[in-house]
C-alpha cells in the first residue's frame, strides 16, 4: 500500500484527466496534457508520452503513475500492439523494448518495466493515456495492473471505479464490475472519436478559449475554422424565399404549424449566416 502522499497525488492526477477528457470529449491534444496537473502548490508532469511508462520523481514509492500507448501515423503502425481482449474483458499493454542495442536503452526499458511491475504488485491505480490520433489522446482513469507475464512481456489492464477504488481501501471492486467497466472504456476508444478535431495550438488562444467557457457555459466547445460563420458561404435568401411563400399560403389552414416553424428556421439561419440582425430584447 502506499502511503497517503502518493494517494492523494494520484487522486489529483485522475481528477485532472477526467477533467480533460470532458473538455475535449475524449479527444485530449497533447499540448494541454504536456502541462500537467497541480498537485500540493506544485506542477507535476504527466509524462512526457515518449517512454510509454512515467512516474513521477513527486512520488514516493516505486510504482507508476501514467501508461501510454501511442497512436499510429501515416504509413506507419503504432509502435506497440496494445489491444482490448474480448474473451477477458483486460487490455493488453506490452513492456516497453529497448530503442536500441546500448547498455543504457536495456536498463532504461528493465527500470520502466520495474515500474509497471510494482503497479501490479502494489495495486495501485494508474492513467492509461491511449493514442487516438497523432497529438490527441483519450485518459482513462483509475486503471490497475491486474495481471503480469513476463512470458509474453504484457500486462492486464482492468478500468476500476472512480471513487471506491481510490479510497484508502484500494482496490475493491469485483471482477465483473471492472470488466464491465473496461468494455465501456474500450467502446469509447473504438467509437466515440470518429475523427480528429482541431484546437487552438498556442499558450494564449487556449487561454482566451478557457476564459470565455467559464464566463458563458454555453461557449461551443469545438473550434473549427469550418464552424465559424465567417468561414461558411453565404446563401442567396431568393433560394428559401419560394418555399417560404409557399408555407405561407397555408398558415391558415392544416399547415399553419409548419409554416411557423419554417419560418422561425428561416428566420435563425439569416441570423447565424449574418444576413440579419438579431431581434431586440
Amino acid at each position: 500500500m502506499e502511503d497517503e502522499h502518493d494517494r492523494l497525488l494520484r487522486l489529483a492526477a485522475f481528477d485532472r484527466a477526467r477533467e480533460l477528457s470532458r473538455r475535449y470529449t475524449d479527444l485530449v491534444p497533447l499540448v494541454v496534457l504536456t502541462e500537467g496537473f497541480a498537485f500540493d502548490g506544485r506542477r507535476i508532469s504527466f509524462g512526457s508520452f515518449y517512454s510509454g511508462i512515467f512516474r513521477p520523481k513527486e512520488l514516493h514509492g516505486p510504482s507508476a503513475l501514467a501508461l501510454v500507448t501511442a497512436p499510429a501515423t501515416a504509413g506507419k503502425p503504432a509502435p506497440y500492439e496494445d489491444t482490448y481482449d474480448e474473451s477477458t474483458g483486460r487490455f493488453t499493454y506490452r513492456f516497453r523494448d529497448p530503442g536500441s542495442e546500448s547498455p543504457q536503452a536495456t536498463l532504461l526499458a528493465a527500470a520502466d518495466n520495474k515500474k509497471l511491475i510494482e503497479a501490479h504488485r502494489s495495486s495501485v491505480p494508474v492513467i492509461y493515456f491511449r493514442g487516438i490520433a497523432p497529438g490527441q489522446y483519450t485518459p482513462i482513469a483509475p486503471v490497475f495492473v491486474t495481471a503480469i507475464d513476463v512470458g509474453t512481456r504484457t500486462a492486464a489492464l482492468e478500468v476500476g471505479l472512480p471513487l471506491a477504488d481510490t479510497s484508502p481501501d484500494g482496490l475493491v471492486s469485483s471482477e465483473d464490475t471492472r470488466r464491465y467497466a473496461t468494455r465501456e472504456a474500450a467502446y469509447r476508444l473504438h467509437h466515440r472519436p470518429g475523427r480528429r478535431r482541431v484546437y487552438p495550438r498556442s499558450a494564449a488562444a487556449r487561454d482566451r478559449r478557457t476564459d470565455a467557457q467559464e464566463r458563458d457555459p454555453a461557449f461551443p466547445r469545438r473550434a473549427h475554422p469550418a464552424a465559424t460563420p465567417s468561414c461558411r458561404p453565404s446563401r442567396p435568401r431568393s433560394a428559401r424565399d419560394p418555399l417560404r411563400r409557399v408555407l405561407c399560403r397555408v398558415g391558415s389552414g392544416p399547415g399553419r404549424d409548419t409554416a411557423m416553424q419554417f419560418s422561425c428556421f428561416c428566420a435563425t439561419v439569416d441570423v447565424w449566416l449574418g444576413q440579419r440582425q438579431p431581434p431586440r430584447r
